[in-house]
């Protein structure tokens, strides 16, 4: 009898130890996060939700996570993707994530790095690129104008095919006031030859404190430009046409030749003869039939055309 409660209370006991170590038992998770084009995403929080238990994808989008007691849900956050909540079922979780063009009006590109908007203390200003989709400009530095506060935009002489000035915090030296460009890293003070198309963001960095990675170079503030790349398993062509017209607005009304010289002919009568019986010299060149009555201005500006033809191809093949 005393042999049957022994053995009794060693099951009790035994039971009472592995219902213990059930309720501190840990799981561990592993999966894979990529985008919406199967491209794994390095650096994404994963999170067991509403706890401090968390990880990061490595470079390959692959994580690794000891699964706490609390809530068995996993929440998996990153920069310009909508974040996801999955619960766990007792498998392992991959999760494709899926871009926010909301997140995305966000993140600032700063020097060599991207940042959040609201983190950066210097003034930095984003050109919204949905916009100015609409519009057909020859130079990408038109892009900018009226879209941010401070910048100032012209042709340099009004001349066909000239460059644009771009001006930020107006003229800050006798010497060389020109923007520092600065394409997909690469610095350069010309951006004439970059297309409309090929834009993916434009960032101003109008001050000194966001600038300052450049050097001197930025001293007249920086344009930071991004342009757009393809995609790793993913092939692209993009055909994009437009024509239109162009035409010169608001010109003055222009004088035939008699208007012309009786606007003379008053001038000369209130600066030179100003006596009663002066005769203008332009009074006898009213009965010559040889001056010319042309419209210099309708001579001069004419109904222009201008075509686009953009054909780009992207990613493997």
């Amino acid at each position: 009898m005393k042999k049957n409660k022994r053995i009794y209370a060693a099951l009790v006991l035994l039971l009472l130890v592995i219902t213990g170590f059930s309720g501190y038992a840990q799981t561990k998770l592993t999966g894979k996060v990529t985008d919406e084009t199967n491209l794994p995403l390095p650096g994404v929080v994963v999170a067991q939700t509403g706890t401090s238990n968390k990880t990061t994808t490595d470079a390959n989008g692959v994580y690794n996570l000891i699964l706490q007691s609390g809530t068995q849900s996993l929440t998996f956050s990153y920069i310009g993707y909508t974040s996801v909540t999955i619960s766990y079922t007792g498998a392992n979780i991959d999760v494709a994530l899926k871009s926010s063009s909301q997140a995305l009006n966000e993140v600032v590109v700063t020097g060599y790095t991207s940042q959040k908007k609201n983190s950066i203390t210097g003034s930095i200003a984003t050109v919204n690129m949905n916009d100015l989709s609409k519009t057909r400009i020859v130079d990408v530095a038109q892009a900018l104008q009226g879209q941010v506060a401070g910048v100032f935009v012209a042709a340099n002489t009004g001349a066909p095919g000239d460059g644009i000035k771009l001006r930020i915090r107006g003229e800050g030296t006798l010497g060389n006031n020109d923007v520092l460009y600065v394409i997909d890293g690469v610095p350069t003070r010309d951006i004439s030859f970059l297309n409309q198309a090929d834009v993916k963001s434009m960032t101003v960095l109008k001050d000194a404190a966001a600038g300052a990675i450049y050097g001197s170079r930025a001293a007249s503030g920086v344009v930071v430009i991004t342009t757009n790349s393809g995609q790793v398993g993913k092939a692209n062509v993009n055909i994009e046409y437009f024509s239109g017209f162009h035409q010169a607005t608001n010109l003055p009304k222009m004088l035939n030749a008699d208007q012309y010289l009786t606007v003379k002919d008053m001038a000369w009568h209130n600066t030179l003869g100003n006596s009663a019986t002066a005769i203008s010299p332009y009074q006898a060149a009213r009965s010559r039939t040889d001056l010319a009555n042309t419209d210099w201005l309708d001579e001069l500006f004419e109904t222009g055309h201008s075509k686009n033809l953009q054909l780009s191809t992207s990613g493997d093949y």
